[in-house]
């Protein structure tokens, strides 16, 4: 039982200690998640803003130009969701392996 407690707590240092040349400035895992998503979701809510603008400057509202907003929404949404999703499931992965 003592080999499995040294594998935990060498895995948890591991997850939580930052690299000795790190490819960005994240520190850890956790921060690393956040700024992926970050990115990811800021792009996402730029197209919806581009697309709503679009629809606001040609005063030209059509069925596809709606469906395409409205599309774009929905995937921020979802990508919103996978985030949230992600980072809660590393949290509950981390605490299960503390606990052993």
């Amino acid at each position: 039982m003592t080999t499995t407690n040294s594998n935990v707590s060498s895995l948890q240092q591991l997850i939580l200690t930052p690299t000795q040349q790190p490819r960005s400035s994240t520190s850890n895992v956790f921060q690393a998640l956040a700024q992926a998503w970050s990115q990811t979701l800021d792009n996402k809510a730029q197209e919806v803003a581009d697309k709503a603008n679009e629809l606001n400057q040609d005063g030209n509202d059509t069925p596809g130009k709606v469906t395409l907003l409205s599309a774009a929404a929905s995937e921020l949404a979802f990508t919103a969701n996978s985030a949230q999703n992600s980072i809660s499931q590393y949290a509950e992965s981390l605490k299960a392996v503390s606990k052993g």
